[in-house]
């Protein structure tokens, strides 16, 4: 069965609020681009997620892709970790993703994210076989 193995990008964050010495962090990013009617992303890295229901995008990459009013879409409510609700709005797209282009659904937010979005359960896992993490080696799998 094929399979598509991605190396985890690196990111050097501050050892701690306020310090200049950083560290890395290896994250699993994968490199896609998001369509919408006429429009499309440039490729960009989307974190892959997976504790994440859905796709999710911020509302400056929903304007891209030619969404400029995010609460026309199903409004939802998305919660974290923290607990913290974020108020967002479903829209339909497709994502592609090495070669392959298939629909997906994008919330998005208007609340500001630390990064442009991340591919979740629904929309993106649910695409393929698996999806998995090897952190020892920082591989994201993806099997056709």
């Amino acid at each position: 069965m094929p399979e598509i193995r991605i190396p985890y990008y690196c990111r050097r964050v501050p050892v701690a609020p306020g310090v200049t010495q950083t560290r890395a962090v290896y994250y699993p990013w994968v490199p896609v681009r998001v369509h919408r009617d006429q429009h499309a992303t440039p490729r960009m890295l989307l974190l892959v997620d997976s504790g994440a229901d859905f796709c999710v995008l911020r509302s400056d990459i929903g304007a891209a892709l030619g969404i400029t009013n995010i609460q026309s879409g199903e409004p939802c409510q998305l919660r974290g970790l923290g607990r913290a609700t974020v108020n967002s709005w479903f829209h339909d797209a497709a994502i592609e993703f090495e070669g392959r282009t298939f629909p997906s659904r994008f919330a998005i937010t208007s609340e500001p994210l630390p990064i442009p979005g991340m591919l979740g359960r629904q929309g993106f896992f649910d695409q393929f076989k698996s999806v998995s993490f090897d952190e020892k080696n920082r591989v994201v799998s993806i099997k056709l």
